[in-house]
């Protein structure tokens, strides 16, 4: 077997019930829900001409929830002719990849594509476990009238808000997310077995005029950017949604500076799973070391690319 580390992007929209598998066996089966890491399982058994095919994602995805650039790491058969080793070369790999998943969406209707076939890598390296920051966007759109909120692109890709949003608010909340903090009160578990500390390494909040589709007076597009290593389960959607219902009004400072310190439970919105987009992952060079020669490498890549949410 050979592994090689690739970059997906899907829309997490019906018919797919977010990433991590669920059902019997390997790829499709008639009791198995549609995800993410079926879709992928079944596109590499068609590859690799094999059951059993190994598929890992840097991150968990919630149905709804979409992805720019999502790694994962697959294991194929070596049964190349053109190499000494018989391993695939990426770009073959990535035509073999991308026509199964083509086949696959035939009978499935997914809306997941293969973005690259970075490298291969050593079987040490692990998507989820070797990574060393995941960066997710979440995106809004304020101001939107009823008609523009059922829009598709709106209704689907963005949380759509007609409520007054002070965006200065927004930010200065969103802001106090980064440092180390307990976020206990900031995601969607009990967490009796796991430490809910999470250090926020880098936040950023875009805001420029207009909606998705076309620009109107009174309309803008938040985008909110948060990475770390790793978060709580709806940690992203729940920061978004406490920051929103403070900068509406509808939770005091004082009350979501508890929630902060994880010592006050109080009531806010949860940000809807369709605004959230897993932009990128990281990777410490050392996870690529001992590589095999001649790889295909998209120089400064550890240096763009963004668990569990």
């Amino acid at each position: 077997m050979q592994r090689y580390f690739c970059i997906v992007a899907y829309d997490g929209s019906p018919p797919l019930h977010g990433s991590q598998y669920q059902g019997c066996g390997q790829g499709l089966c008639s009791s198995s829900l549609l995800t993410v890491e079926s879709v992928l399982r079944e596109a590499v058994r068609k590859v690799g001409k094999q059951e059993g095919t190994n598929v890992v994602l840097a991150g968990r995805t919630d149905a709804g929830v979409h992805a720019i650039g999502m790694g994962v790491h697959i294991d194929i058969p070596k049964m190349s002719k053109r190499s000494k080793d018989g391993a695939l070369e990426p770009d073959l790999l990535f035509n073999a990849l991308t026509t199964a998943l083509r086949y696959v969406a035939e009978n499935s209707q997914h809306k997941i594509r293969l973005i690259s076939v970075v490298r291969p890598t050593p079987s040490s390296f692990h998507a989820r476990v070797s990574a060393s920051a995941r960066q997710y966007v979440y995106v809004m759109v304020l101001g939107t009238t009823e008609e523009e909120r059922s829009m598709p692109f709106h209704a689907s890709r963005a949380w759509a808000i007609d409520t007054d949003v002070d965006t200065v608010q927004l930010t200065t909340a969103i802001r106090q997310f980064q440092g180390t903090h307990d976020f206990v009160l900031l995601s969607g578990r009990e967490h009796d077995d796991i430490c809910t500390t999470r250090t926020v390494e880098f936040v950023e909040v875009l805001v420029r005029e207009g909606g998705l589709a076309a620009p109107r007076m009174g309309t803008a597009t938040v985008e909110i950017r948060f990475r770390a290593r790793s978060f709580l389960y709806h940690q992203v959607r729940c920061m978004v949604g406490a920051a929103v219902s403070v900068s509406t009004g509808q939770l005091s400072h004082q009350a979501f500076e508890g929630l902060l310190r994880g010592t006050l439970p109080v009531s806010y919105e949860l940000a809807p799973a369709h605004g959230l987009y897993f932009e990128s992952v990281t990777y410490p060079e050392e996870a690529f070391r001992d590589l095999p020669e001649g790889v295909l490498f998209r120089p400064g890549y550890e240096q763009q690319q963004g668990q569990d949410e």
